[in-house]
């Protein structure tokens, strides 16, 4: 009996045997790296911050009251847009959308705000309100068969 040739046997199965641990140990590493790179991906894309605003109108014909609502925005970098029900008291119910932008040139925020569903309106309406060195200025809105009133962003 040859026990060198057996010696040898030994080492080459236990060699081979290191070399496929070692690579299935490699594999599963970079398998599991890419996984967890896939979920926090995931978690990125999906993640949304979300931020409450209280958008008031006032000094609408026929208005009564001051008219305020909160509305919750969420949405990506470039825009983040929500709505809400709003009641206007002396002239009804309707629906608030709020679209909070960056002026890609100027670098100014804004906010988009359009009313509808309002009893007696007659057609779209969209005001403007802006942002000068942080402060929300007040903006008009016109509500077709409404009138002219005031809209204010806090």
């Amino acid at each position: 009996m040859d026990l060198n040739n057996s010696n040898h046997r030994i080492e080459h199965v236990m060699n081979t045997s290191n070399k496929f641990k070692a690579l299935f140990m490699g594999l599963l590493i970079i398998a599991v790296t890419f996984s967890l790179m896939a979920s926090n991906t995931n978690g990125i894309v999906f993640a949304q911050d979300s931020f409450q605003v209280k958008v008031t109108i006032f000094h609408l014909p026929k208005q009564t009251a001051v008219a305020s609502t909160p509305v919750t925005l969420t949405g990506s970098n470039s825009v983040d847009a929500g709505n809400a029900n709003i009641n206007i008291p002396g002239i009804g119910s309707g629906n608030v959308v709020v679209n909070y932008k960056i002026d890609s040139y100027t670098s100014r925020q804004f906010f988009d705000i359009s009313v509808s569903n309002l009893p007696g309106q007659s057609g779209a309406s969209v005001g403007h309100v802006y942002s000068e060195d942080g402060d929300l200025l007040p903006a008009p809105i016109d509500i077709p068969g409404i009138g002219l009133g005031i809209l204010t962003v806090n």
